[in-house]
């Protein structure tokens, strides 16, 4: 199997305008900074193909009291289907506004 991996480049993403004018006066929490988001698509490529398959088998033969061996061999072709997958992380701009969610319960909600 062969995998190969090559280094993406980051496109510049337009800058979108927002709604409210407020907004643009948001204060982020720098310890927990916006995250490029990537959709990651893959896509196969199938490729029709012969594969060449050979057996082998030891057979002991005996003349009187010498013992020699041989080898057959048999081969045949057998029609496969190689399937390989071609795989991008597209990057993508966020739908919601950074924060916008809150957290999903509070972590100290009983101190006492």
């Amino acid at each position: 199997y062969v995998t190969s991996t090559l280094p993406m480049q980051q496109p510049l993403l337009p800058q979108q305008q927002p709604l409210n004018p407020l907004l643009q006066q948001q204060q982020l929490n720098p310890l927990l900074p916006q995250q490029p988001q990537f959709a990651v698509t893959s896509t196969p490529v199938v490729t029709q193909t012969v594969v060449t398959e050979t057996d082998s088998k030891v057979l002991k033969l005996t003349f009187g009291a010498k013992t020699a061996y041989t080898t057959l061999f048999s081969t045949r072709v057998v029609p496969t289907q190689l399937t390989t997958y071609l795989t991008a992380s597209v990057p993508v701009q966020p739908t919601a506004f950074p924060g916008f969610f809150p957290a999903p319960y509070n972590p100290f909600s009983f101190v006492g």
